[in-house]
């Protein structure tokens, strides 16, 4: 059967050390797991340090730290129906971990857990991969679809009962100009870093210190302990429309330099994925790839 760790600087899907092991050798990866060291400061939630089994029939088992130096179980069937139980100690945790290595994947006398959305997310592992497609385009533009679905709510709230204002060229061509001008920035930042970096791929999470970078003339594995400095080139205004388009530049201590922007992997999500490391920030007021290389050579 499957089994993984998860410590407790580690990404919600992200987990380490996953292999199959037999009963044994799952009971001694339990046995062996830090409790003492990443008890301290845990959360006791889905999201823990902890070792996870994976049964073939699709449902999983957690094991994460409790209150009191205890311990707890949570369990999540195929569908996401999450169960949990609290033990004392290793004696009370091998006839749960046995009959659900043995069984059918579930168990008995757990409790229901309080609802969680998504909560399959806390048990499958996430590969943290990152690539161009159809969902990289929506992840950079989402908040301008929400800006653009919020302004259709407020038009049709308002002038439903006024249709004259789409034959109104006058009103109707302000209202197309200002939707230009307000998404037509990043519209043109996202061909821009299209152009440049179409078939990039990115793997990374945070609590490994390896990733994997590359396009289609190959992938290469990196360290974090090698990066030297790491810094992003975007504006800096908080209610610029395009301040979420930025360019990423990750140099290494052998002088290897790294590109790439948020059309691959977005901002927020590239900031967790360094802890320790500080990223700098450089002023760019529009961040086209051409702007960010004068930036640089300045």
């Amino acid at each position: 059967m499957y089994s993984k760790i998860q410590l407790r600087n580690f990404e919600v899907g992200e987990f380490g050390n996953i292999g199959v092991r037999t009963l044994d050798e799952t009971s001694q990866l339990i046995r062996d797991f830090p409790w003492d060291t990443e008890r301290g400061l845990a959360s006791v939630e889905l999201h823990c340090p902890s070792v996870t089994l994976e049964h073939p029939s699709g449902s999983f088992l957690k094991i994460g730290p409790y209150f009191g130096g205890k311990f707890c179980f949570y369990h999540c069937s195929k569908g996401g129906k999450v169960t949990f139980i609290v033990i004392r100690d290793f004696t009370e945790m091998a006839p749960i971990v046995s009959d659900f290595f043995n069984g059918d994947g579930k168990v008995k006398g757990f409790k229901k857990y309080k609802y969680i959305i998504m909560p399959l997310q806390y048990f499958k592992t996430n590969p943290f991969e990152y690539k161009p497609g159809s969902k990289a385009i929506f992840n950079y533009l989402k908040w301008d679809f929400a800006m653009i679905i919020m302004l259709i709510f407020i038009v049709f709230t308002r002038f439903f009962t006024d249709w004259s204002l789409f034959y109104d060229l006058i009103k109707l061509g302000t209202i197309l100009g200002f939707l230009l001008i307000f998404f037509g920035p990043s519209l043109y930042l996202l061909f821009d870093y299209q152009a440049y970096y179409k078939n990039q791929y990115l793997r990374i999470s945070r609590g490994h210190q390896n990733f994997i970078f590359g396009d289609l003339n190959g992938r290469k594995e990196y360290n974090k302990a090698d990066i030297l400095e790491i810094c992003r080139y975007y504006h800096h205004g908080s209610r610029n429309p395009w301040n979420g388009s930025q360019v990423y530049k990750l140099v290494f201590k052998d002088g290897y330099t790294l590109v790439f922007s948020s059309l691959l992997i977005s901002q927020l999500a590239f900031a967790k994925k360094f802890p320790g490391i500080e990223i700098k920030s450089e002023h760019v007021f529009f961040p086209t790839m051409a702007n960010v290389f004068s930036k640089q050579e300045q």
